[in-house]
């Protein structure tokens, strides 16, 4: 221990000696082991840490498929719900979703998250209330006493934490509803909602609407079964129900069935390759960090190669002096681990901020021991990459030689390689975290070309969800919807205004129809296209273009010919080539006797918009007028010339104006939404890019030191060769052309690396190969550039060398 405590010390007076080499040092390794921290602890709070869930491996997310229509992964019916809690695979069923509410209170009233969710969401998760119930059986029909739950967060900024809220009463939508529960700190789900609800099904919803699929399933498997085994038993059910309801799914064996999947591959599926890249693109930069600091001891280990020969000739054992120089190295890596964990905390904040939703929600990320004992591991793994090979390097070198130098230290043959092979691995690493920001860089700018199909710049959106019996039925929404247009059209710098149910990028809801002049390939493949439900000036305010016929009209009302609208990828898909002008498609059954299943006749064509992601293809929509099929949620979009956080406020002032019960779900910029709806591709673009900057970076660094450093161990020469006739030329050709020799190699080991790995980045491209020869060679050329400059700067210095000094100085 003593020794130890020697060889500390000792380490530390010499890095205090030689300040420029230890802040060189720490800020390389400091920024390398902070860089891999801050991604860990995303991956590990996304990936690896408990949702807070009970045994999550027994839980799965289960969803309905429809492949004829080309339907997979969709939602279910409230009676699919009942038929699923027949399964004997499944120990227990919960169903749950996401919606907003109006809580009033006083002469206010405000938009919450809202979770629906039966009581049996919460027992299959293993989540048990902090205080009071969860929902009874009851509770999930309706006529039952009408309940609620709350959120812990909402419990404590509504009530102060007070145990006695229980049994208090909340006006929810126009209805008193009882607190009956307050779910516990730790749990976290896909939205956080601040209040629960029942569903309240009817009973003509759990027996005839089987076709209205809107709530998402969650299961427990029982604890004898496996996924595999379940997987055959869901199929098998799907076969039951389908036989009991041909009318709702067909009578073909594939027409529909249930499939499931582990939860958590249901919450982070999409988000685990990205991360994955990230971690291993962070663990480059890391490696980087830790050749340079390498160089820098190697370079170190020479300049004090004739006090290790002293050492040595004294006595010292080999294992004693590399004891000693590990120690250095160590105390490096401590400082620079410390330093590197004040940057991950710090920079979280804005690694979050440009993290997709699902990221955010699920990554309650903070310190805790499992980060503190990565970096503490990456600070133990960088004291072996940094300082081995300098150490067994520099106490390997030939004693007399050593002492023979003169005191400026000499590097030898295998130093020289050793500092070249770090160097070429150095540009190989930053090639290949260059190529990867290249190819999303070219992928991002491809997305970023599409023509989305709409104009969101200059459009202010704002979505209001009508509830309370007052809205229950569809003639008070249409008042209510003719009201909001006209206000928002009379607001001052709004040059028009139109509503749909859901805007594009929005979210998705398909409809099956009966298509006339349409025979299917199979009798089980109905139509089932997205629908959206619109008011007049929608197309006109987004800019859709108008191909053919006309757009919805004031005239076209409840009492008027049922008309509706298609797009462009409609047309192409039904009837390609054709004038569909005149056709006509129907809801429901053949003599249904109400509005809903009367023809509807397509009175125009409008341009495709990109709905689901400008990546993604348009989807085949059909419009229908807003009052000719009502819906209580609606998004009023106004093309305006004022600023638009402002029109966003006059908005809400406006519809709040109309009735104060019914608060704006939200109200912002159009292309705040689109902007969210990029942010799954933006989010590993800018930290791969961010990445790959500091590796150039770093790189740059390490060529320019070990050039400097080679200028500086061959001034003696440099100077022999000036005063024998060298031009300035042979001396810059001479210094460059190593290093470039150096860069070169890393080159071609960089691109083949690159290319053999380039399946990675497949999945996170679009409109780019992964082995686009553009993106390679412009990143080639990149590289030599840097080099370039990296070793012109002191082979420029070398050109300077005065004869004279050099020589007396030797």
């Amino acid at each position: 221990m003593d020794s130890l405590l020697k060889d500390f010390r000792f380490a530390l007076r010499g890095l205090v000696r030689t300040p420029g080499f230890t802040v060189a040092a720490v800020l390389a390794l400091a920024l390398g082991i902070g860089a891999t921290t801050a991604i860990f602890s995303v991956v590990h709070a996304v990936l690896l840490r408990s949702l807070g869930w009970g045994e999550e491996s027994r839980l799965v997310s289960i969803r309905g498929n429809f492949p004829a229509q080309g339907l997979t992964d969709i939602q279910i019916s409230a009676a699919e719900y009942y038929d699923l809690r027949r399964a004997p695979f499944l120990q227990s069923v919960g169903i749950y979703s996401n919606r907003n509410a109006a809580l009033q209170g006083g002469d206010r009233s405000e938009r919450v998250k809202t979770g629906y969710a039966t009581g049996t969401l919460f027992s299959t998760l293993g989540v048990h209330p902090a205080l009071g119930r969860v929902f009874t059986a009851e509770e999930d029909k309706q006529g039952a006493p009408e309940s609620v739950m709350l959120s812990w967060s909402t419990w404590r900024k509504r009530f102060g934490a007070d145990p006695a809220v229980l049994g208090r009463t909340l006006t929810i939508n126009g209805k008193p509803r009882a607190i009956v529960g307050i779910l516990p700190a730790g749990f976290r789900w896909d939205v956080e909602n601040e209040i629960w609800l029942p569903f309240g099904f009817s009973a003509e919803e759990l027996a005839n609407e089987r076709g209205n699929r809107y709530i998402l399933p969650i299961g427990r498997l029982t604890p004898d079964v496996t996924l595999e085994g379940t997987l055959r038993g869901l199929l098998d059910l799907s076969a039951e129900v389908r036989a009991a309801n041909p009318r709702s799914y067909g009578s073909n064996p594939s027409s529909w069935y249930w499939t499931m999947r582990p939860l958590r591959d249901r919450f982070v599926g999409s988000a685990r390759q990205p991360l994955f890249v990230l971690l291993g693109a962070v663990f480059f930069v890391l490696l980087i960090a830790c050749a340079n600091v390498a160089n820098l001891l190697l370079a170190r280990g020479a300049a004090r190669g004739r006090e290790i020969a002293v050492r040595s000739a004294l006595g010292a054992a080999r294992g004693r002096l590399v004891r000693q120089l590990l120690t250095e190295s160590a105390i490096l890596a401590v400082i620079g681990g410390g330093a590197g964990v004040l940057i991950a905390v710090w920079s979280l904040d804005v690694l979050l901020a440009a993290a997709p939703e699902t990221i955010r929600q699920l990554a309650d990320v903070k310190v805790s021991w499992a980060l503190l004992g990565f970096a503490l591991g990456m600070t133990m793994l960088t004291t072996i990459l940094c300082g081995l090979a300098p150490a067994l390097q520099t106490t390997g070198s030939d004693l007399a030689s050593a002492l023979k130098d003169g005191g400026h230290g000499s590097s030898g043959h295998r130093a020289g390689r050793l500092r070249s092979g770090l160097i070429v691995a150095q540009v190989a690493l930053s090639l290949v975290l260059l190529a990867g920001a290249g190819l999303l860089l070219r992928s991002f700018a491809q997305i970023l070309s599409i023509s989305a199909g709409f104009t969101p710049e200059g459009v202010v959106a704002a979505q209001v969800s009508l509830s309370g019996d007052a809205y229950g039925k569809g003639e008070a929404q249409i008042r209510y919807w003719n009201e909001a247009m006209r206000r928002v059209a009379a607001l001052p710098g709004v040059e028009s205004a139109g509503a749909a149910n859901l805007l594009p990028l929005q979210d998705r809801g398909d409809w099956s129809y009966k298509l006339e002049g349409f025979e299917p390939k199979t009798p089980d493949a109905a139509p089932d296209d997205e629908l959206r439900r619109v008011m007049p000036g929608y197309f006109e305010t987004l800019r859709v273009a108008l191909r053919q016929g006309r757009t919805f009209t004031a005239g076209d009302d409840e009492k008027s010919p049922f008309v509706v609208i298609v797009n462009d990828a409609w047309v192409r898909k039904y009837f390609p080539g054709q004038d569909v002008l005149g056709k006509r498609l129907r809801f429901g059954y053949e003599g249904g006797g109400n509005a809903f299943n009367a023809w509807r006749t397509i009175v125009g064509v409008v341009a495709d918009t990109h709905d689901f992601g400008l990546d993604l293809a348009a989807p085949p929509v059909f419009y229908l007028p807003q009052p000719q099929l009502s819906e209580s949620q609606m998004v009023i979009v106004a093309r305006t010339s004022v600023r638009p956080e402002r029109m966003a406020q006059e908005m809400r002032a406006a519809l709040a104006a109309i009735d104060p019960a019914q608060p704006v779900d939200w109200a912002m910029p159009f292309v705040d939404r689109v902007g969210s709806a990029l942010a799954p591709r933006r989010f590993p673009l800018q930290l791969l890019a961010a990445f790959a900057a500091l590796a150039l970076v770093l790189s740059a660094l390490g060529i320019y030191g070990v050039t400097s450093y080679a200028v500086s161990q061959r001034t003696r020469e440099i100077g022999v060769r000036i005063a024998i006739g060298a031009q300035a030329r042979d001396v810059l050709g001479m210094i460059m052309g190593r290093a470039l020799r150096l860069a070169g190699l890393g080159l071609a080991i960089g691109l083949l690396v690159a290319l053999a790995g380039a399946h990675v980045m497949a999945t996170q491209l679009y409109g780019v190969s992964e082995r686009d020869p553009l993106t390679y060679a412009g990143i080639s050329a990149l590289l030599v550039a840097v080099a370039v400059l990296a070793s012109w700067l002191p082979a420029r210095r070398a050109t300077r060398v005065d004869p004279a000094v050099a020589l007396r100085a030797e």
